[in-house]
């Protein structure tokens, strides 16, 4: 019969626990890193939804400039959109004019609590409407 010894092998003093604490502190720096790596991936993520709501903002407001340009070189009539909800934007615009032909466009695009306005002014061409200046802005509305 064989016998087999139980007994924990003896170690050195400064042994003891040298592994529980290699343990503890692996453990604190895999912590640490996903900590950071998370923070990371949440701040990219922050700014692409930043940059996605900012586009989309300047694309209709885009959209409601385009549309009332080419609604003015159709009437010169035309004072600008009403109020209506365009993709996941409500778009609006105004246009003024002045006794020599010149005009103001104020276009407008607003997604939750941002706005995009654009203000633009220009005049009338025998080819259409000719914008001279053009001003944006984007706030929290």
């Amino acid at each position: 019969m064989v016998a087999i010894d139980l007994k924990p092998k003896s170690h050195r003093k400064h042994d003891r626990g040298f592994a529980l604490i290699f343990a503890i502190a692996a453990t604190a720096l895999i912590s640490a890193a996903v900590l950071l790596a998370g923070n990371h991936l949440q701040l990219r993520y922050h700014n692409h939804k930043t940059e996605l709501r900012d586009v989309k903002l300047i694309a209709t407001c885009d959209a409601a400039m385009a549309e009332t340009l080419a609604r003015i070189a159709a009437d010169e009539a035309f004072t600008g959109i009403k109020q209506r909800r365009f993709d996941d934007s409500v778009i609006e615009s105004s246009a003024t004019w002045e006794a020599d032909g010149a005009f103001v466009i104020i276009a407008k695009s607003q997604r939750g609590p941002w706005l995009s306005k654009i203000v633009a002014g220009g005049h009338l061409t025998p080819e259409g409407p000719l914008v001279d200046h053009w001003n944006r802005n984007t706030i929290a509305n």
